[in-house]
């Protein structure tokens, strides 16, 4: 019992330290005040009751990203899914996927590939704003991603693959942003020696995006990604198209498919990937 209070208190300290920001998000989801937050732990308290789904409601509401969501309320978030998030530049909340389980979970899912089931050959508007299905197939959207960079702290990127074979492996960047601007130019500061996936994205690093209707890369003599039939950070054009047609075999032709070439090269095509983003180990122990 004294354990499940210690978990209100532990969620109003981290209402506290949020401020009015945090405040906000939990008065409109829910009518709660500061003052009704705080009567409500101290009546906990004193009654020895608890209520598990207030604080998970809480928790939602008050979280910014998904290693906050899990730190936040354990039980009900140890498992991956669709939740609300409310990280500084969403209002109204942001509906992410969470990976609960991958390398100690809170991880914010920003593109899966696992299926063919959406087309990802598509333009700059869908690019920029998002598309597919948060349980399937999705694009988060370079908006979103390119808000989620300006908040505050700093955010690791992580690239899960997976071959025909069943065989998998994964990349993962440090201090990962898409810098501001109408280009949505992608930025790193570091690659995790102990990625198992060699490192494809170098080369792409700082580049702008590009899709078949907007042509921001470097190639003086085409359009990488009506090329490649993707769409990437290119620059002559690529090491990596994680945005690639989808094809339903391994084999296909040179650099149109999903591809990590330090992995499999430029003529196999994956039958899976995921790119995820977490707030920096740094950055959540100092919060």
């Amino acid at each position: 019992m004294r354990q499940h209070v210690s978990r209100y208190e532990d969620l109003l300290t981290t209402v506290k330290k949020r401020k009015l920001r945090w405040y906000g998000h939990v008065t409109r989801a829910s009518g709660l005040s500061k003052t009704i937050l705080q009567g409500t732990v101290q009546g906990r308290r004193r009654r020895g009751r608890q209520s598990k789904k207030w604080i998970d409601n809480i928790a939602e509401w008050t979280s910014e990203s998904c290693a906050t969501t899990q730190a936040l309320a354990h039980d009900r978030y140890s498992v991956s899914g669709i939740y609300t998030i409310f990280p500084a530049g969403f209002a109204d909340g942001l509906r992410v996927y969470c990976d609960m389980e991958t390398d100690g979970g809170g991880w914010l899912v920003i593109q899966r590939r696992q299926d063919g089931s959406v087309d990802f050959y598509r333009g700059w508007v869908d690019y920029r704003v998002g598309f597919g299905d948060l349980a399937g197939e999705f694009w988060l959207g370079n908006d979103n991603l390119r808000t989620l960079s300006d908040s505050s702290g700093s955010w690791d990127l992580r690239i899960d693959l997976e071959d025909w074979d069943g065989n998998t492996t994964w990349a993962e960047y440090g201090n990962f942003r898409i810098i501001s601007g109408q280009d949505y130019r992608l930025s790193f500061d570091s690659y995790n020696a102990n990625s198992t996936a060699r490192n494809s994205l170098a080369n792409h690093n700082h580049q702008p995006f590009s899709t078949k209707d907007k042509d921001n890369d470097s190639h003086n003599n085409l359009n990488c990604a009506e090329d490649e039939k993707g769409a990437w950070w290119y620059i002559w054009c690529s090491d990596s198209n994680l945005n690639g047609i989808y094809f339903y075999a391994p084999s296909h032709i040179n650099f149109q498919g999903i591809i990590w070439s330090s992995w499999k090269g430029y003529s196999y095509s994956l039958k899976k990937c995921g790119m995820k983003i977490r707030r920096s180990m740094d950055y959540l122990q100092a919060a």
